[in-house]
């Protein structure tokens, strides 16, 4: 990013209560700019709301771009079940595919806020007015970004994780953490955040842990067999991988049927 980008604080009010959020010019017109400035109200107002930026003294929405937000002026807030401003607004099929899947995941391990899906620890943050993200150590820096503007891509990961550990997240858990652990020590990128890489690496460490568990449980006859048939994770990986894109059409039935025990190796 260009270490000489301009960079603005936008003042919102939002009820009684005043916000600041920081947008630079290098972020793209509506969905960058609306983020950035969602990202204040994190926590403040309802999981799965959406704000309205208004003009501080006219009733009209204002246009999400860099130049046209000002300094100075405290812009005027409203809340809205579904998106009504920017680019990406109601209609953005990646917007409605993570909200589907960030509902699922709260259905798996019965979560009620969005908020408590993974540990403040290795969360996803926004980016800085740089557009860096934070590279401290494990859970500093950096503010939070709501759930329900994780990529699709990651929330999409996440429910197939949640899945396959039904009412077990704090398991589910452990397993992330320990990916993206393993992956900060193996490319020391200093990203401590979680991504769609450790995931998926998490899902692959419980299904072979669950693979093992089960080995463990069979007469030595069979574990030979299924041994020289080529290994039961690997079974078990391709069985979740074909039962998971039928789950992703039929909604959780496959996976609230799907529950397992894990054992932590």
């Amino acid at each position: 990013m260009d270490p000489f980008c301009n960079r603005k604080i936008i003042t919102m009010l939002e009820g009684d209560d005043t916000y600041h959020a920081t947008i630079t010019s290098i972020m793209a017109e509506g969905d960058e700019i609306y983020n950035a400035l969602r990202g204040a109200f994190f926590g403040k107002i309802g999981p799965g709301l959406s704000i309205i930026i208004y003009h501080p003294t006219r009733d009209e929405k204002v246009r999400l771009h860099y130049p046209s937000l000002k300094e100075g002026q405290t812009y005027r807030i409203a809340t809205a079940t579904e998106r009504q401003q920017g680019v990406g607004s109601a209609a953005s099929g990646g917007t409605q595919k993570t909200l589907r899947h960030i509902a699922v995941i709260q259905e798996h391990w019965k979560l009620a806020d969005a908020s408590h899906i993974v540990p403040y620890e290795i969360a996803p943050r926004l980016p800085d007015e740089l557009g860096r993200l934070p590279i401290a150590s494990m859970g500093e820096g950096g503010v939070l970004q709501d759930p329900h503007l994780w990529p699709a891509r990651l929330a999409d990961e996440l429910r197939k994780l949640s899945g396959r550990s039904v009412d077990r997240q704090a398991v589910a858990i452990q397993y992330l953490t320990a990916a993206v652990q393993a992956r900060h020590e193996r490319d020391d990128s200093g990203l401590w955040q979680m991504t769609s890489g450790d995931i998926k690496d998490a899902v692959r460490r419980m299904t072979e842990s669950i693979a093992d568990q089960a080995y463990g449980e069979l007469p030595e006859e069979k574990a030979y067999t299924e041994t020289y048939a080529g290994g039961l994770a690997e079974a078990a990986m391709q069985a979740l991988d074909e039962a998971d894109g039928e789950s992703a059409n039929m909604g959780s039935g496959y996976e609230q049927d799907g529950k397992f025990t894990i054992s932590m190796r």
